[in-house]
């Protein structure tokens, strides 16, 4: 848009909201000072987003292990996990009813669960959500073992893992596909005021011819703020390290009083940042003349 602009830069902070209306920091609304009139462009200068959110969101009965025909079902405490920290976990979980152990090969990307054979002749793993079949690498939820090591191993039966220390004298199995620790892509900003038409949403068609997209979207939010950053730490983004970020309005906004600021994920779904409520971000108005009340 050809004009003759001004500038105005809006510090926004989640510190600032009204904690009794708004307790948590993925949703508020903030009251500007002076309104900004006559809006015809908007950018996001920085912002500063904690990567809290989980990768196991609900821990409750999601382990199923059958063993010698004795099935157990375990919980998990919800919690970013690591190949490592995750295979740890199920270890400290299971063991003791069922003598089993949990292994994250890093090379294979790949959960391996182990028995002694003196223990368990046999046994089944099961992930009770989709979430979690997704982390441990269960493609269809249920594996049973396709690989047992003899108490004696042979180079004729899984000659693979003859003489492997990892796998001699236990029955085992492996996740199916790679395991998936990504929690998300990335959060979204979504400022209720300052919604465009602008940024769509790719999505598929539901089946039966109806025409219409499966799931709830992002569509209209202000944008997407990747999270490059590890778990439990703060993305710091920056226009000019990171990507242009700015809406150019067609029309202007006559005026904005207020800011109703939401977090979400690709679905449109408000963020947990499971209790790390402080968040940030610098907003760049450009308006088409000096804004005055």
């Amino acid at each position: 848009m050809n004009c003759n602009t001004e500038i105005k830069n809006v510090f926004v902070t989640s510190e600032n909201r009204d904690k009794n209306l708004y307790p948590h920091g993925n949703s508020y609304v903030l009251h500007l000072t002076t309104p900004i009139k006559d809006v015809c462009k908007v950018e996001l200068i920085n912002a500063s987003v904690p990567n809290s959110i989980y990768n196991l969101t609900e821990g409750s009965n999601v382990l199923n292990v059958v063993h010698n025909s004795v099935t157990n079902v375990f919980s998990l405490t919800p919690g970013h996990y690591s190949g490592s920290t995750l295979a740890s976990e199920i270890s400290q979980t299971i063991n003791g009813l069922t003598k089993m152990s949990c292994q994250y090969i890093p090379q294979f990307g790949k959960m391996l669960f182990t028995s002694p054979t003196t223990s368990v002749s046999s046994f089944s793993i099961q992930a009770n959500s989709e979430e979690f079949a997704k982390i441990l690498g269960f493609e269809n939820g249920v594996i049973n073992p396709n690989e047992v090591s003899p108490s004696v191993p042979s180079d004729e039966y899984v000659p693979l893992y003859y003489k492997h220390g990892r796998y001699d004298n236990k029955t085992f199995l492996h996740s199916t596909t790679m395991c998936d620790f990504h929690a998300n892509e990335g959060v979204f900003l979504d400022v209720e005021e300052l919604r465009t038409i602008f940024n769509e949403d790719a999505k598929s068609i539901t089946s039966g011819g109806s025409g219409t997209y499966s799931g709830k979207n992002i569509s209209r939010s202000f944008g997407l703020i990747s999270m490059d950053v590890n778990s439990g730490e703060i993305k710091n983004f920056k226009k000019n390290s990171d990507y242009d970020l700015c809406i150019d309005y067609p029309q202007v906004l006559n005026k904005i009083d207020r800011l109703t600021v939401r977090w979400t994920d690709r679905n449109n779904d408000l963020i947990n940042f499971n209790g790390i409520n402080d968040n940030s971000f610098l907003l760049r108005f450009h308006t088409l003349r000096r804004n005055l009340c």
